[in-house]
């Protein structure tokens, strides 16, 4: 008769490798979470607002933007013609929610001409401190 092997393994390996394996699942269901938190949180960068129309001003060398916005916040305005005067080169504009639709609408006064280009962004949207969106690079076109 046959005895059986008796398998020698080094003192601690087999707590050792069940260590490794709940180490291991802990450590993916940790990694799942995250993900499943990640993937419920907001996109990032935010949407640029939009540009509905732009007509002339009423003061020569000015145009009034008419746009939309994915939420309440400031929209901040750059013109980037260099022949705009430093102190005329910003404009700004508070979003507002129609009452009726819901819609979120700005209304703007800039300097500027047609063909200047100017970067309009979204700024604190909703109240949330130093958050900006992405740019919206628009030419005017009157």
């Amino acid at each position: 008769m046959k005895m059986p092997q008796i398998e020698r393994v080094a003192p601690g390996t087999r707590c050792a490798t069940k260590l490794a394996v709940v180490i291991g699942r802990r450590l993916f269901a940790g990694v799942a979470v995250a993900l499943a938190v990640a993937c419920a949180s907001p996109t990032l960068p935010l949407p640029p607002p939009t540009v509905d129309s732009a007509t002339a001003g009423a003061t020569p060398g000015t145009v009034v933007l008419n746009g939309t916005a994915e939420e309440l916040g400031t929209i901040l305005i750059i013109n980037e013609n260099s022949a705009v005067p430093p102190n005329q080169d910003v404009s700004g504009a508070t979003v507002v929610q129609d009452k009726q639709t819901g819609a979120f609408t700005w209304t703007a006064t800039v300097v500027g001409s047609n063909g200047d280009v100017l970067e309009i962004y979204l700024v604190n949207p909703s109240g949330k401190q130093n958050d900006i969106s992405s740019p919206l690079t628009y030419t005017i076109k009157l």
